[in-house]
């Protein structure tokens, strides 16, 4: 009987299978990009050129700014948990199917052999595990988008300060 065909049936291997079904029950790449793009798109500070230099502006736009980044870090938080248990089961899994069917892995000569056949085992998890990787990226990206705009607004902030206060001296 093939190695694939006894781990269908394998309680060990099925565990595997549930962890990932919960996984992929609980993440929806499309969602958390969906809403991440749509933080991003509709953050005030785009459209700070458009509008006069004034306080109200700039404290508004720092205020969506800090809220869309706790937002973005709430969503990556939970992907890294997520992430974290996924890679945690499929290391385990692959222990447990590399010690208890080591036999049946004995037919591959080489640890190449033996790899190839574990990640070919592995794929569809290793698929979802990735996929979260990927999403964690874009977000991260999303997140350092907002540090370095908020450093550009505190510049901003600092550069009203000294345009009223240097009109305050000319008076």
């Amino acid at each position: 009987m093939s190695l694939k065909r006894q781990l269908k049936n394998d309680p060990g291997f099925l565990a595997l299978g549930e962890i990932v079904n919960v996984a992929e029950r609980n993440f929806h790449p499309d969602k958390v990009l969906k809403e991440a793009e749509t933080l991003h798109a509709q953050r005030s500070s785009r459209t700070l050129l458009k509008v006069k230099m004034a306080p109200t502006p700039l404290y508004d736009a720092a205020m969506k700014d800090l809220s869309n980044r706790a937002r973005l870090t709430e969503l990556k938080a939970g992907l890294v948990r997520l992430s974290r248990s996924l890679a945690r089961a499929i290391e385990s899994c692959r222990t447990y199917v590399s010690t208890q069917y080591g036999d049946d892995l004995a037919e591959f000569r080489t640890q190449a052999d033996k790899k190839r056949v574990l990640d070919r085992i592995f794929s569809d998890a290793q698929d979802v595990l990735d996929g979260l990787h990927r999403t964690t990226e874009v977000l991260d990206l999303y997140i350092v988008d907002l540090d370095k705009a908020g450093y550009g607004l505190r510049l901003a902030v600092d550069l009203l300060k000294l345009t009223v206060e240097r009109r305050d001296q000319i008076v």
